[in-house]
């Protein structure tokens, strides 16, 4: 069985805070959501490109210029553009 998931991706003092659920299905309690605190967003970027998560939300601050934001010294838009979003 693939336990595929989404999440949510949000910076903090340890890196980043990062919140899943099943893929699939409906989200019936608490017990379902899974957080962890990930050093680097290459963690994240190495889970979706293994199929362990199937799409991630990132709350990026609204009003700042695109070419001022980086992730973890990665610029974010060289990143969406490789990723051909």
């Amino acid at each position: 069985m693939v336990r595929t998931r989404v999440g949510g991706l949000d910076g903090c003092r340890g890196g980043w805070v990062l919140a899943t659920v099943p893929a699939q299905g409906q989200v019936t309690g608490p017990e379902v959501v899974e957080v962890t605190v990930v050093a680097s967003v290459e963690d994240v970027v190495q889970a979706l490109d293994a199929g362990d998560l199937a799409a991630v939300a990132v709350d990026i601050p609204i009003g700042l210029l695109i070419h001022q934001l980086t992730w973890d010294g990665i610029a974010i838009t060289p990143f969406w553009q490789a990723r051909g979003f």
